[in-house]
């Protein structure tokens, strides 16, 4: 629940602020949603601790490129965002299917799933375009960088597979990229469904 608090701020307030205020803003909320993935995660000691340390370099060097500027800082925390969401995404998605009975925790654990797949992919197409900028096209604001929420709200069309149009991958990698998120959104869907429908019992009827 605290990482959909906290995404819901991030796409409500970052639009709307802009200089140093926003970029602030963007920093601690981007903090805090990478804080709280890490604390859903369980299991092994070491599976948590490198959870726990690819969290530290991701919102060290966020905090860094907020105090330092820099490309490469910038690069730096969008790819070990990208590998801390992709690593909780997956640890949550295998629990999942640990999961003998569907109950509303499960119900949440993956809506939970879906949002950081969402958030993943978003910190890749981040990563991309501060490596190779123009490397996504915003026909709406041509003229505009792109900026994280944009990119946040490409990656849930095309993990929808909604396909508005009006953001488009401009180069022949970053449209692989896309085809794998949109694969993964519609096998997410048709495994998540069967997991689901495979747990439910329905419940006894009185005896007569």
């Amino acid at each position: 629940m605290t990482v959909w608090i906290f995404f819901t701020l991030l796409m409500v307030l970052f639009p709307f602020v802009s200089g140093s205020i926003g970029s602030f803003i963007f920093t601690i909320l981007f903090s805090i949603i990478l804080i709280s993935s890490v604390l859903t995660v369980s299991g092994h000691k070491v599976t948590r601790t490198v959870a726990v340390v690819l969290m530290a370099l991701a919102v060290g060097s966020r905090w860094s490129y907020f105090l330092l500027g820099g490309t490469v800082l910038n690069a730096i925390s969008y790819l070990f965002g990208t590998m801390i969401l992709g690593l909780v995404s997956l640890l949550l998605f295998l629990a999942l299917f640990k999961t003998q009975e569907v109950d509303s925790n499960t119900i949440w654990q993956a809506i939970s799933v879906y949002l950081l797949l969402g958030l993943t992919w978003a910190c890749f197409f981040a990563f991309i375009e501060a490596v190779t900028p123009g490397s996504f096209q915003d026909s709406v604001n041509p003229d505009q960088a792109m900026s994280f929420s944009t990119l946040v709200y490409y990656s849930f069309v095309t993990l929808a597979t909604l396909g508005y149009g009006d953001i488009l991958p401009s180069t022949q990698a970053t449209r692989g990229v896309v085809i794998l998120e949109v694969l993964m959104g519609v096998l997410y869907m048709a495994i998540l469904i069967s997991r689901l429908v495979g747990t439910w019992k329905p419940g006894k009827g009185k005896e007569s």
